[in-house]
């Protein structure tokens, strides 16, 4: 009988020595009552190839769904489609193989209209009513006509009324050479022209809306684009009355945004503060790989099955001496209501501290950068599946009540200020 998993399986350990991958999960987890699944640990290999598999089936699939769309459209056609094989080898191998083809697609569109108005006046040899109607007609078109001669030739024209930008109505008409053929491209219509990054020209640039003539040729290393055109554009005024008023505000050196951010443990390049090696959480090249953000949750009874999971918070969980923080309630913050930088190893919270006015600890999976003491080392600092009816492990990162004696008070930032448009 299979197992319905109620969250799904997560890296709970790994083994950089075995190559190996542990994944834990839960298949009921209701309040305080949790129910593990047994940890299964995997080839760390095999489960890549795994994965790969799976992700290029789900690309193959993708790529069929769409092909299969795009094939149904072709087939649906237009207001008219035409195929006119070709059997000359000479026009072959002038226009490639294939025939010659066209499909129109659009609509014309005529609306009449008409409005009789008269009174109860009689009429006299001076003032004569009508009662016929006055006729209003109105017409609208868009038209698509695209078609092929061979394989090196399109053509391509839109063409819509109601539109008053020249640019919008296009026709192109288009020429590809072979690999081998000296003329590379021929385009008459609505063309561009590039211009790349020389010697003598320090920027490259492309000029869009010409009409006119394009030829871009080969000669063994040498490129030659040829053009003939007219710039199309279009030019529009408007003007703006200043209405606005202006405001002082003052922003006091302590009125920062409190509680909006923190450092996620104790960061070597943070100037002004100093640890000892061994009390480093994160160095330079250091990636974070997975994070969960956990807040106390004070007011909510233990004793419900709705009520929070238990948690003791460490300064250091990789190293725990005393904990920071004995067992309490703890309810998990949504990532939606932050942003984490794994690079740069800080978190910005969307209330203050998280909406908490308590302790916050952070669960983590850390790469150790390829060079350093710990090279390419994964460590996971803390623990989210403990054994049964064992509190959670968490990383503190935010004290219930902050103090300068407390090794968390560097983690808030307090260089960070509300701007008053915000």
């Amino acid at each position: 009988m299979p197992m319905i998993l109620s969250t799904p399986p997560k890296v709970v350990r790994s083994s950089y020595e075995n190559h190996s991958l542990t994944f834990g999960a839960f298949y009921y987890k209701q309040g305080r009552y949790l129910y593990e699944y047994t940890p299964r640990t995997v080839d760390a290999n095999d489960f890549f190839n795994y994965r790969k598999e799976v992700i290029l089936k789900r690309k193959q699939s993708e790529l069929q769904a769409r092909a299969l769309v795009k094939e149904q459209k072709d087939k649906a056609g237009g207001l008219l489609q035409l195929r006119i094989p070709i059997k000359s080898k000479a026009m072959e191998s002038l226009f490639g193989e294939g025939g010659a083809g066209i499909k129109v697609s659009g609509y014309h569109r005529i609306t009449f209209s008409g409005r009789s108005q008269w009174d109860d006046r009689a009429s006299t040899s001076t003032f004569r009513q009508s009662k016929f109607p006055s006729l209003n007609m109105e017409q609208e078109s868009r038209f698509d006509i695209s078609g092929t001669i061979g394989t090196k030739i399109t053509v391509s024209v839109s063409q819509d009324s109601k539109t008053d930008i020249p640019l919008a109505n296009r026709i192109m008409l288009r020429y590809k050479g072979d690999e081998d053929d000296i003329i590379k491209t021929i385009e008459a219509g609505n063309t561009t022209l590039s211009l790349p990054n020389t010697r003598f020209v320090g920027y490259s640039s492309r000029i869009r809306g010409l009409f006119g003539v394009k030829a871009a040729a080969q000669l063994g290393p040498v490129k030659l684009t040829a053009i003939a055109s007219q710039e199309k554009g279009t030019t529009e005024r408007t003007s703006i009355t200043a209405g606005a008023t202006a405001d002082k505000e003052f922003i006091r050196d302590y009125q920062f945004a409190s509680g909006r951010i923190f450092d996620l443990g104790r960061i070597d390049s943070i100037q002004g503060i100093s640890y000892a090696p061994d009390q480093i959480d994160f160095r330079p090249g250091d990636t974070i790989t997975y994070l969960e953000v956990y807040r106390s949750a004070q007011g909510i009874r233990m004793g419900d099955n709705t009520a929070a999971l238990q948690a003791e918070f460490y300064i250091d969980p990789l190293n725990p001496g005393d904990s920071a923080v004995s067992e309490v309630g703890v309810v998990q913050v949504e990532s939606t209501e932050y942003y984490a930088d794994f690079i740069e190893h800080w978190i910005l919270f969307d209330r203050s501290n998280a909406g908490s006015q308590a302790e916050i600890g952070v669960f983590i999976i850390v790469k150790r950068a390829d060079d350093g003491p710990l090279a390419g080392r994964i460590d996971t600092i803390g623990n989210i599946i403990p054994e049964e009816n064992q509190p959670y492990i968490l990383k503190i990162i935010r004290h219930k009540s902050p103090s300068p004696i407390q090794e968390t008070w560097s983690y808030m930032w307090r260089n960070v200020y509300y701007l008053f448009d915000q």
